[in-house]
């Protein structure tokens, strides 16, 4: 007797398969090269966006947080603000 598992990637295909027909749309391929340009760029821009509101939700808490919170969130806004290479 099979596991229930095994089973799991034949039914995704079959039903990415019939998705596909179902809306006549294509698989799409590309190059693999703009294929990572364009992930990379969609990953970045929410990492970025991350970043951003994180930083503008510290910035209260540094400048009224009180003596423990200052260095904190010093530490936090200016290690999310730096440039590493």
């Amino acid at each position: 007797m099979m596991p229930e598992h095994n089973l799991f990637v034949p039914l995704e295909l079959a039903g990415a398969f019939t998705g596909l027909t179902i809306t006549r749309a294509s698989f799409g391929f590309m190059a693999i090269e703009k294929a990572l340009l364009q992930a990379g760029l969609v990953r970045l821009r929410a990492v970025l966006v991350t970043v951003f509101a994180t930083v503008c939700g510290l910035i209260p808490l540094g400048l009224q947080g009180g003596a423990q919170w200052r260095p904190l969130t010093a530490v936090h806004i200016f290690g999310l603000g730096s440039v590493k290479k």
